[in-house]
């Protein structure tokens, strides 16, 4: 991930101790767009991995945790479904499908989750209560459940 910076260090080094040629300038010009492409799409391939070995850590970690009951924010609203983020930073989804107190209907400008009969509405940065109901290791997955011991704890009536 550092090499981008070691190119331009090496430059940077030429430029200033060497007095290069205008041959040696042209030479790094016509390599440094080919150069830069190539470490972006390491960096890319490096961030997605990363990403996929937190992703099955945090199944892993999870796995035992079915049943149990944790505080959250939710993350992001999608059409279908709710990403809850725990405090220690690992995410999972409340799948519409599981949302079973109410039709609920998504808002793709506000990013919300309103129900058609209770009106209750679910919007990034919104504290939750859920139960971990579900983990898959090998898909990298984990479910959640809004918490249903306290009727009143996720209740966010939209008020008219």
């Amino acid at each position: 991930r550092r090499y981008p910076d070691l190119l331009l260090h090496r430059v940077i080094r030429e430029l200033i101790f060497n007095k290069p040629t205008q041959e040696r300038i042209d030479h790094f010009a016509a390599n440094m767009a080919m150069n830069a492409a190539h470490c972006s799409e390491q960096e890319q391939i490096a961030i997605k991995c990363e990403r996929s070995v937190n992703s099955l850590m945090f199944a892993k970690y999870m796995e035992d945790k079915v049943g149990e009951t944790y505080n959250g924010i939710v993350s992001s609203v999608t059409k279908f479904g709710i990403f809850v983020e725990l405090s220690n930073g690992i995410e999972g989804l409340i799948h519409i499908s599981n949302m079973k107190d109410d039709k609920y209907k998504f808002d793709e400008i506000h990013y919300t989750l309103t129900g058609e009969n209770t009106k209750k509405k679910y919007k990034v940065a919104q504290k939750v209560k859920v139960t971990v109901t579900n983990v898959v290791v090998s898909e990298k997955k984990i479910d959640f459940e809004i918490y249903k011991g306290d009727k009143d704890e996720n209740s966010n009536k939209q008020e008219s």
